[in-house]
């Protein structure tokens, strides 16, 4: 579990059950956060119903996760299509030049993603990162705005 992870709001976890545990001590958010945990639900959505800041239900959250008594959930949505990556690598090319075909990969690859498998609701955070990689402040406003018009609806 990235702990750091920018993405950790959005993460999903399940309870686990480990035999031959023993006496486990938990303080009150570890507590009401264990109770709470829903495979089905993020941890923004947890935090929320159960009133812990992101930072406590964190620290409470990785103190579980290190007793073995939760699990990190993939959670599969849809992707951003070929044909969104393409008109992406278009986009950043017109802003960067050849180089710029080599970033959608580079940047989906520091965000822990294969191009293929970004979710789309990741696509702002993906073009924010590679607007950072334009210069020129011109070229960076229109690449957002030629691209956050194509985000594919999911």
């Amino acid at each position: 579990m990235n702990k750091n992870s920018p993405n950790f709001p959005n993460m999903y976890f399940k309870k686990t059950i480990q035999k031959e545990q023993g006496d486990i001590s938990m303080d009150a958010a570890m507590m009401r956060l264990l109770l709470a945990i829903d495979e089905n639900k993020s941890i923004a959505e947890i935090s929320k119903e159960i009133a812990l800041d992101l930072l406590t239900t964190r620290k409470a959250l990785e103190k579980l996760y290190k007793l073995g008594l939760v699990a990190m959930v993939t959670k599969t949505g849809p992707v951003l299509d070929q044909s969104f990556c393409d008109q992406l690598r278009q986009n950043i090319a017109k802003a960067v030049g050849p180089i710029g075909e080599f970033l959608v990969e580079d940047v989906a690859s520091d965000m822990k993603f294969a191009v293929d498998k970004i979710p789309i609701s990741r696509a702002p955070d993906l073009i924010e990162a590679l607007a950072k990689e334009i210069p020129d402040e011109q070229m960076r406003l229109e690449f957002v705005r030629s691209t956050i018009g194509i985000i594919p609806k999911g």
